[in-house]
């Protein structure tokens, strides 16, 4: 049986079969020998948006559940907040 790769496909016998491709997960395929560890972390931490609260202020405020409602509420007031005044 011959076999001739043309680009992605193989001939075989007479049919057309398609290379199976790599995972996209799979990081075989980069040069890891000139990688720097952490280059983009700082960048990363401003990123995110956290915020550590006390144990008694979250159950005070009635809940991980309820803290998350009032985070969402206060930042909606603060956006017709801003959106008011840029009408004005």
């Amino acid at each position: 049986m011959a076999t001739v790769v043309l680009g992605e496909h193989h001939f075989i016998s007479g049919k057309f079969m398609k290379m199976a491709r790599k995972s996209e997960t799979d990081l075989s395929r980069y040069d890891w020998s000139k990688a720097a560890r952490g280059k983009y972390l700082e960048k990363a931490k401003r990123s995110f948006e956290s915020v550590l609260l006390d144990r008694k202020a979250v159950k005070t405020l009635g809940g991980p559940d309820a803290l998350r409602e009032i985070v969402a509420t206060l930042a909606k007031s603060i956006r017709e907040g801003r959106k008011k005044r840029r009408a004005a």
